[in-house]
């Protein structure tokens, strides 16, 4: 009885091995992907692995203005993630090499089944509004535009 106790839990950690390997190496495949397709619009993205995050495309989200802005950056270029409402996706953050005013830009890939299903660049620019641009966006538009935010908060809010 111990023996054959012994052969099942064996069994089963070679099965969550082989899942983690497999897994592993699928993120890597489809990171690897995503940062060819970043610089296939001139960005270059910084070292290290992106932050992957799981979420659900809710379709009460449509009425969001976050979701709303990320998903016309990324109809810009053909891409329309709202066909994938309620859908599991993964987004893979990445930080870019590239400077907006102060601080690094970043990307978002949003993919559903290793297909790239949305993307845009935005900035993290403190005490400016969000805004998210279409990938293909040149950076000089970029950083005119964030100098533009920046001049309009800074008119708002006294010194």
């Amino acid at each position: 009885m111990k023996k054959i106790s012994n052969r099942i839990i064996f069994v089963i950690i070679v099965i969550v091995a082989f899942i983690a390997i497999y897994s592993n190496r699928n993120a890597s495949s489809i990171n690897k992907t995503n940062v060819k397709y970043l610089e296939s619009f001139g960005w270059n993205v910084s070292k290290g692995d992106p932050s992957i995050e799981h979420i659900n495309l809710r379709s009460s989200w449509s009425g969001d203005e976050i979701y709303s802005m990320k998903r016309s950056a990324s109809a810009e270029i053909g891409l329309d993630p709202g066909e994938f409402s309620n859908c599991d996706i993964n987004v893979y953050m990445y930080l870019l090499e590239e400077i907006g005013l102060k601080d690094n830009l970043r990307a978002d890939i949003w993919v559903y089944q290793k297909k790239i299903i949305g993307t845009y660049v935005y900035h993290v620019e403190n005490n400016i509004s969000v805004k998210f641009w279409p990938i293909n966006t040149p950076l000089e538009k970029i950083v005119s535009e964030i100098r533009d935010l920046d001049f309009r908060v800074r008119d708002i809010v006294p010194n």
